[in-house]
């Protein structure tokens, strides 16, 4: 009778335990997500890449200031140089300097480089893009279509279409984007986030630089609304995560944003039609 009492006592004991255990398990597990980005939610860090560009063997310093009156920077006690052709990403940009920070020795290195000696997508950075919205919509203060509404003297905050507003970052709930604006109403400054597929971008005579991030080989088409996929020949003209494209054009096509990009594909320049969702704009602060 005593042996069936303890085990009793026991078993209610495991079971206690186990349930703490799993809510301990469950809130570490959401934790972790959260922290790795799992909930659907990732924000687009505003930089561009860059290809160094020198001749003849030529090392480019990477100094601790925009000038060539401050020192190389120095790393393990070596002074850093980039050779011809190493990929850095470009953060900033002071006067006719570029800062850049690029993965050396399995550390992040930054530093400012000359900018004449760096190739950029387009031919040179953006510090500013911007478009237009193609309808009317309100802005949100978070990346949600569940977002609470901006409001400036307890009135939610409406753009009209037409209105012109500054994209300062993209952000992807899901598969949809976001853009995180900069706008002018009523004499208000305000920022907030709206989605992408409202606005068309201004891309002007030599077009935007973006970068593609997908953990996915990325499809292109030729015509969306035929699921005609593009082709080089007789090979599929594909993307892979961080290629650089030059974007054209951006398009509504039944209700889902597309870009036109132009990229070099196996040697040759093509261009092809992608979703929005999978390339990001190469904005420098």
């Amino acid at each position: 009778m005593v042996e069936k009492k303890k085990r009793r006592k026991i078993m209610k004991i495991s079971k206690v335990n186990g349930r703490k255990a799993a809510v301990f398990l469950i809130l570490l597990v959401t934790l972790f997500l959260r922290v790795r980005g799992e909930d659907g939610i990732r924000e687009a860090e505003a930089s561009a890449v860059g290809i160094v560009s020198v001749s003849g063997g030529t090392m480019l310093n990477v100094r601790t200031g925009a000038g060539t009156n401050y020192a190389v920077v120095t790393s393990g006690g070596t002074k850093v140089t980039l050779s011809n052709g190493t990929k850095v990403t470009i953060t900033g940009t002071l006067g006719d300097w570029y800062h850049v920070k690029f993965p050396l020795n399995a550390k992040t290195v930054k530093g400012y480089v000359s900018a004449k000696y760096v190739k950029v997508q387009t031919g040179s950075v953006v510090t500013k893009v911007y478009g237009k919205t193609t309808k009317a919509c309100k802005i949100r203060m978070t990346a949600a279509s569940s977002g609470e509404v901006l409001k400036v003297n307890d009135k939610e905050v409406s753009i009209k279409s037409g209105k012109k507003v500054r994209i300062l970052s993209e952000t992807l709930e899901g598969t949809k984007k976001w853009y995180r604006i900069s706008v002018t109403v009523s004499g208000v400054k305000c920022k907030g986030y709206i989605l992408s597929r409202v606005v068309g971008l201004t891309v002007g005579s030599s077009g935007l630089a973006g970068i593609v991030e997908s953990a996915k080989t990325v499809s292109t088409y030729e015509d969306v609304a035929n699921k005609k996929l593009a082709y080089s020949g007789t090979k599929k003209i594909t993307l892979q995560s961080a290629d650089q494209v030059t974007i054209l054009d951006d398009m509504l096509i039944s209700n889902k944003k597309y870009l036109q990009v132009q990229f070099s594909f196996q040697g040759k320049d093509v261009k092809a039609l992608v979703a929005d969702s999978k390339v990001f704009l190469q904005i420098v602060k």
